[in-house]
């Protein structure tokens, strides 16, 4: 028997999955991001307009001179995953999240849809000189201003190490160690796991504070893609466009008379600007643009280091299974657990493909750890099993890897009660076997 693990969903159930994913992780995920922020001291809650400035044509991912009617068309896509009727099929937790997430697409909708509010906001965007938060999420940023000098951004990279509890060190020993093992124990496991995920932050802040520091968008959410570098890429160009038009902001300012930033290495750059503007121009030109090919080229090497970790951390994602009596069979319920709830999906088989199971209603489970809460399901013959959702791993693929890794461990019990002639062990209710977890 093969089991088709591409283009197994019907166009419906899995346009629902990824909408519904997409929310529990903005819902679950946002302490890892929320560690970066709290770092360097507590604040109180941010304001947006006082504290930090939302980058409303990031946010829709459209240029800053797009029509009315693209930015509307951007607007819809956004904020139909947050539908009433998504949001009806969402655990009670993840609602006021969701409200307050589908509150700033309306903001800016709002802002952007009319003639006079865009252009005052426009101009606070010009000349705003706070951090800028590109996704909605309130921010405290440690960088304040994102093109500081370059001192000041070695002095943060300095501690950024510290800041993540990665030790360079220890990890390359620890992976050595995990790498020369064919049965790592689970101890070891965790360990190697633990420092992937401390790696992976140490990663995410040294790319953070470079990609601030010349206005690049951050990849924030908390859950990145799998095609981390592909993404890292396309930042990048996007950076650029509005690093140009940075730039020509400041050489309007030479124009009228103002410094807008003092080159590196450039004496009496301030009377250079005032006596010779052309030359100032140039010199602040090539700069920038130096500045941003140096910036990229790193950012481009972190991202390439982090797409390799969070394959890795995909690969040893692990699930409990909960009541387990030795049986995989061809029908498994997935608990995503994060720290404010969790959420369950129904999988099956369904002529050999993988699909989700829309007999089970999910949006009313609770907590099945309870054997008696449990046992409708399990005399439907379902294997239960639940996962912790791992800060900064793209939750669809680990979700998708820990669903395969099930069907995969059925298909083997399916080959071995062939061999023993027997052609019922996994189907329907299941049965006792002498194979565990």
């Amino acid at each position: 028997m093969t089991l088709s693990k591409a283009g197994g969903f019907s166009a419906p159930a899995f346009f629902y999955l990824i909408a519904l994913i997409s929310l529990i992780s903005s819902a679950i995920m946002p302490q890892f991001f929320e560690n970066k922020r709290t770092l360097h001291k507590e604040k109180k809650m941010s304001v947006h307009g006082v504290d930090f400035l939302i980058d409303f044509y990031a946010l829709f991912d459209v240029p800053r001179d797009a029509s009315t009617t693209s930015i509307k068309k951007a607007y819809q896509e956004k904020i139909k995953g947050y539908h009433p009727d998504i949001l009806a099929r969402a655990a009670p937790e993840f609602r006021e999240r969701a409200k307050e997430r589908a509150r700033i697409f309306n903001e800016g909708w709002k802002i952007l849809s009319k003639t006079k509010s865009r252009a005052e906001y426009d101009q606070q965007l010009i000349s705003w000189n706070g951090p800028i938060s590109r996704d909605g999420t309130p921010v405290v940023d440690l960088t304040r201003y994102q093109y500081q000098d370059d001192e000041s951004l070695e002095h943060v990279l300095g501690m950024v190490a510290t800041m993540s509890g990665f030790d360079p060190d220890a990890f390359e020993l620890l992976e050595e160690q995990f790498n020369a093992t064919d049965n790592p124990s689970e101890k070891l496991r965790r360990a190697y796991t633990k420092a992937l995920e401390q790696k992976d932050l140490y990663l995410s802040l040294s790319e953070s504070f470079r990609a601030n520091s010349v206005g690049i968008e951050t990849s924030n959410d908390g859950n990145p893609s799998i095609k981390y570098l592909a993404d890292a890429q396309q930042r990048i160009e996007k950076g650029r466009e509005r690093y140009n038009q940075d730039i020509e902001v400041g050489i309007q300012m030479i124009t009228a008379g103002s410094v807008p930033m003092l080159p590196a290495g450039v004496e009496n750059f301030e009377e250079v600007a005032q006596n010779d503007s052309e030359r100032a121009i140039a010199i602040y030109r090539e700069q920038a643009e130096q500045r941003f090919a140096q910036r990229s080229e790193e950012i481009l090497q972190i991202a390439t280091e982090r797409q390799a970790v969070i394959e890795k951390r995909i690969e040893l994602s692990t699930a409990s299974y909960l009541h387990h009596e030795g049986v995989y069979t061809d029908k498994v319920l997935l608990g995503m657990k994060g720290k404010e709830g969790q959420a369950w999906f129904a999988f099956y088989v369904v002529e050999s493909n993988i699909t989700i199971d829309p007999r089970i209603d999910t949006g009313s489970l609770g907590d099945l750890t309870d054997r008696n809460q449990a046992q409708s399901i399990l005399d439907l013959g379902y294997n239960i099993a639940i996962f912790e959702m791992q800060d900064g791993v793209p939750l669809w693929d680990q979700t998708m890897e820990l669903v395969f890794k099930h069907f995969d461990l059925y298909l083997n019990q399916q080959g071995q009660a062939l061999e023993r002639g027997d052609t019922t062990v996994g189907e329907g209710e299941p049965e006792k076997s002498d194979q565990t977890d």
